[in-house]
């Protein structure tokens, strides 16, 4: 059986869990991650889980410093490549640049015929920044440019859009390209139930992230009588928000959850799908996040931003409601209108009906093909 290693810079979320387990269908695989953030995950049977011992700079602004947490890799560097030297690994699975450059140096070092998967769920900030900020333009100098040569060991590329390789990776790389959205598994979404719900409830779910758009959403919802339900885990937005909504009695904060045994629960509690994002950020224009496909796994609607490939396949699909970015009072306004007119929200989910489910199984047979090869 092949031996094949995953390296991952936070805790394994419900993205990587599923490639873990489709990888140990047939092969010997260990996971290495980076304590970070709550996600919380269910082992796997003969999956070997490692936390990797990691002295990383405090979360600032919503992104680490890319220097300093490149130097907390060179401390870690040798240490870690002598663990791994222990075993003979046929594939490296890795995602985010920092695990790359130790796939890298495994691979120069070690065992040169290594393949490697480098998988991309969304574009770095630093591949897009503002052209009058010098700080931003060196860090993103130094960010493509590594990331270019990194990427010249990498054996297949894993991508969650279409958009991320049209608007930047084709330009770096020219090896072989596998999309893979980021959609539920069939086995777990399938099993979905309908709840009947008295109240307008949105929901953001997932990772929390851009506090200002969330902050909108509850003021919106105090402002209308809707309900929010909040649940996931993020970094510094998780406290200012559950600071802000302290005295809010329209917001629940669920927290953390166990995602094979509560997202379903948690989507039966809500009519709406919140997936708005700050677009000033030019990466996040491209993305399709996964309560996208979620949402529209368990027939929920979705709020999302204009400006957006997101926004553009919602607009087109006709699977939910689209409103600029940073404008809270377009969004009061739309959930006035959903509340007194219920049927909008029927009309969008008699679409949502038509349309083809995407879950992860349509697309898995070429990872199985490059987990095998």
């Amino acid at each position: 059986m092949k031996n094949i290693i995953f390296l991952i810079s936070h805790n394994p979320d419900p993205r990587f869990m599923k490639r873990i387990a489709l990888a140990s269908e047939n092969a010997i695989v260990t996971v290495y991650y980076i304590p970070r953030g709550e996600y919380l995950f269910k082992k796997i049977e003969n999956v070997k889980f490692v936390p990797l011992e990691i002295s990383y700079s405090k979360y600032i602004n919503g992104t680490f410093d890319i220097v300093k947490r490149f130097f907390s890799l060179m401390k870690f560097l040798n240490r870690f490549l002598k663990q791994l030297n222990l075993q003979t690994i046929d594939i490296i699975h890795c995602g985010n640049i920092d695990m790359l450059f130790l796939a890298y140096m495994y691979k120069r070092k070690m065992k040169k015929n290594t393949k490697i998967i480098y998988e991309v769920a969304d574009f770095h900030r630093l591949i897009f920044v503002e052209r009058n900020n010098i700080i931003s333009i060196i860090k993103s100098f130094f960010y493509k440019n590594l990331e270019k040569k990194l990427i010249r060991k990498v054996n297949n590329l894993v991508l969650t859009s279409i958009q991320h390789y049209e608007n930047y990776y084709s330009t770096i790389y020219h090896g072989k390209v596998t999309l893979l959205p980021n959609a539920p598994s069939s086995n777990l979404f399938r099993k979905f139930q309908e709840h009947t719900l008295n109240t307008l409830t949105i929901g953001v779910i997932g990772l929390i992230r851009d506090k200002e758009q969330i902050i909108n959403l509850i003021d919106a919802a105090e402002i209308t009588g809707a309900k929010v339900i909040i649940a996931g885990t993020g970094f510094s937005e998780v406290e200012f928000i559950k600071n802000y909504i302290s005295d809010k009695k329209n917001t629940y904060f669920y927290g953390p959850y166990d995602y094979e045994n509560e997202i379903l629960e948690l989507y039966s509690r809500v009519d709406i799908v919140f997936s708005v994002f700050d677009i000033t950020r030019p990466n996040i224009r491209f993305c399709m996040p996964n309560r996208l496909y979620e949402a529209i796994a368990c027939n929920k609607p979705l709020i999302v931003p204009k400006e957006t490939f997101m926004g553009d396949y919602v607009n087109e699909s006709g699977v939910g409601f689209l409103v600029k970015y940073n404008d809270k009072e377009e969004l009061i306004e739309l959930l006035f209108e959903l509340i007194s007119n219920k049927t909008i929200i029927n009309s969008k989910k008699d679409n949502i009906r038509k349309i083809e489910k995407k879950h992860f199984e349509d697309f898995s047979d070429d990872l199985i093909t490059a987990y095998a090869e």
